[in-house]
């Protein structure tokens, strides 16, 4: 679902700790669209079943003082994935081939290029881990609202 220049999702509320409540959001099929229907492709039963739980848990600041129980909206700023995504991956694997043309530059022999990728792999995971504050604030503009009631009877693709 798109809504305000983001992405939204539905999900439920299994926690409340303290000014936290943890959702579990379940994304969007990627099936047929008719998955409680007869004839229907299945194919969300089977993301469903193979998806590990854990990964559908996000903690979130509860600024709308959400229960357990509560069906939640939560919307994500369009952009904000691929941004976090790109510099999580990308910024490692820069360091590493930066630290290996060092190592080579030095000298020219196979384990001076291995020592500069691995130091300069770590010295990327050490800017991530440095950037990991900001990078958290930024998650702060995720958006978390009470499902409408249309919302809530929604099934599936609508």
């Amino acid at each position: 679902m798109e809504s305000g220049g983001g992405v939204e999702n539905r999900g439920i509320v299994t926690r409340v700790e303290g000014p936290y409540a943890l959702v579990e959001v379940r994304p969007m099929s990627g099936g047929c669209g008719r998955c409680h229907e007869a004839g229907g492709c299945g194919s969300n039963l089977l993301n469903e079943t193979l998806r590990p739980q854990s990964m559908n848990i996000y903690r979130l600041t509860n600024e709308i003082g959400a229960r357990v129980g509560d069906v939640v909206m939560i919307s994500v700023p369009e952009g904000a994935v691929l941004r976090v995504a790109l510099l999580a991956y990308l910024l490692p694997v820069l360091c590493l081939i930066a630290g290996a043309a060092i190592g080579t530059s030095v000298y020219a022999e196979d384990r001076f290029a291995l020592a500069g990728a691995v130091i300069g792999l770590m010295a990327g995971l050490l800017v991530l881990r440095l950037l990991q504050p900001r990078l958290a604030r930024g998650a702060a503009r995720i958006g978390m609202r009470l499902a409408s009631t249309e919302e809530l009877q929604m099934d599936c693709h609508g």
